[in-house]
């Protein structure tokens, strides 16, 4: 794999620090057997790693010039970058030709790069970053290339996506994905991409009656052509509301007539060009203000993905079907097994703003939390129940955020829990129970041990530095809020 950060002056601040971040994040998925190399670039191209094995005393090696990565290349010179990183293959120096870019996307001449990486027949996985990342480059260039896109905002962890894009590199990927949705649909929409095992798939269809208890398959074609079917369900649950219809709304907008669009807009009000306008009021002069206009600071609320809203919490599965427009989810490469569909309330991405946005509630430790779970297994409770029992919890942001990016790597929200209740119980002082951990252990153990692996990595890295009881953990929440509020 060829790694390549933009370190163009574009990137400099949050954009530089998340790439280093999804760098980081690449390393903890990377084994003695792979080989990787590192390129960075802006007007010039630096090849600041050749292909390296990844023994322990390498990856020790990458992690401090990654830390090292500065945004100091000056413009954005990206086809010349990919250009250059493809050569490299060519000459045998790398033996796989797949390249992971990070980069805001700040281009010039997108089309002719985007001509010339489709032509060299290397794929190209991109991770967008910053606050306004060149969405419609990115994506087309991973489309283009077989790849893979996804963004982030400033402050969002990467380690997950990086870990997520790792996978789909290792992967072939299947092409032309369509949903059987047991009736024929009057609309449907999607997906328009290539598709890699633990993907999630956005799929929207209209029906003029409930297709409740229908069987629904995401199919798609193998590497040799052949249909394969990755995902299956049953639909139920209607959806109370009209958010996911205004979510399918606004996807028809794009594919819909002039008159069509406008009907749908304003039928689900949605903003859009035929329905956005500047309402104008004349006053008379007697009523025309002549006082000198205040100046006030707007933070800005800007938000990457489509619709202003960002990819990397995609990794959730939520499925929703309903005889309105519908909005549904599917997890490419899972057993039918693993398919559920149900009614959940955050079935689609939430604005990257509001996501930031601190949850100041009471929060209970990761000790009440470890000690819920073996209460769980001890009283006969089994793995595929657990999330039912510790559901209602409301941890602290940090625990939260692990348990996403955890499903992020394509285990279950179950097994993200019980990894990180035994993690709790073994560096606990208070807990460290043996017979919970007998308890646990041999449920860890099924787990896939390399996605183990990289769950606990996680966990050390954004929780190694947090205390588990909660006493403790609320006088450092307060200190946060009460530094954040003077500025610090």
């Amino acid at each position: 794999m060829i790694a390549l950060v933009d370190c163009s002056g574009s990137m400099n601040g949050d954009s530089i620090a998340s790439a280093r971040a999804a760098l980081h994040g690449v390393i903890d998925g990377l084994g003695e057997h792979d080989l990787v190399c590192l390129s960075r670039f802006g007007s010039t191209v630096d090849h600041v790693l050749e292909p390296t094995p990844c023994k322990a005393q390498a990856l020790r090696h990458m992690r401090t010039v990654i830390d090292a990565i500065q945004a100091d290349l000056g413009g954005t010179e990206m086809q010349d970058a990919l250009t250059a990183v493809f050569g490299l293959s060519a000459r045998g120096e790398h033996e796989g030709g797949d390249v992971l870019l990070i980069t805001d996307g700040e281009v010039w001449q997108a089309d002719e790069m985007i001509a010339a990486a489709r032509s060299s027949g290397h794929r190209v996985f991109a991770i967008g970053v910053g606050s306004a990342p060149a969405e419609g480059v990115l994506r087309t260039l991973a489309e283009a290339t077989g790849g893979a896109c996804e963004f982030a905002t400033p402050g969002e962890a990467l380690e997950a996506a990086a870990l997520r894009m790792l996978n789909r590199i290792r992967q072939p990927q299947f092409t032309r994905g369509r949903v059987d949705w047991g009736k024929a649909p009057v609309w449907t929409s999607g997906p328009t991409h290539g598709l890699f095992g633990g993907d999630t798939v956005i799929a929207l269809a209209g029906f003029t009656e409930a297709i409740d208890g229908r069987a629904v398959r995401l199919l798609a074609d193998d590497a040799h052509g052949q249909t394969v079917e990755l995902a299956r369900g049953e639909a139920d649950a209607p959806c109370p509301g009209d958010a996911l219809s205004r979510v399918a709304a606004a996807r028809r907008l794009g594919a819909s007539s002039e008159s069509e669009a406008q009907d749908l807009a304003v039928q689900y009000q949605l903003m859009s060009k035929h329905t956005n306008c500047i309402m104008v009021h004349q006053r008379a002069a007697a009523d025309k203000v002549v006082e000198q206009a205040e100046l006030h600071r707007v933070g800005s609320m800007v938000a990457a993905g489509w619709g202003g809203l960002g990819t990397v919490r995609e990794a959730a599965a939520s499925y929703s079907l309903d005889s309105r427009p519908m909005f549904s989810r599917a997890m490419a490469g899972a057993a039918p097994s693993d398919i559920r569909f149900s009614l959940a309330d955050d079935a689609f991405e939430i604005p990257a703003f509001l996501r930031k946005q601190e949850d100041v509630r009471d929060k209970p430790s990761l000790e009440v939390m470890a000690r819920m779970v073996g209460e769980h297994l001890e009283h006969g409770g089994r793995l595929d129940d657990l999330a039912g029992t510790v559901e209602g919890l409301v941890l602290h942001d940090e625990a939260t955020r692990v348990l996403d990016e955890v499903v992020g790597l394509g285990l279950t929200i179950e097994q993200a829990w019980l990894i990180l209740a035994s993690w709790v119980n073994d560096r606990s002082n208070g807990l460290a129970d043996a017979a919970l951990r007998s308890l646990m252990q041999p449920l860890v153990d099924a787990v896939d041990a390399r996605m183990a692996a990289a769950a606990v990595k996680l966990m050390e890295r954004i929780l190694g530095g947090y205390p588990v009881d909660g006493w403790t953990l609320s006088r450092v929440q307060r200190l946060r809020r009460a530094l954040g509020r003077m500025g610090t």
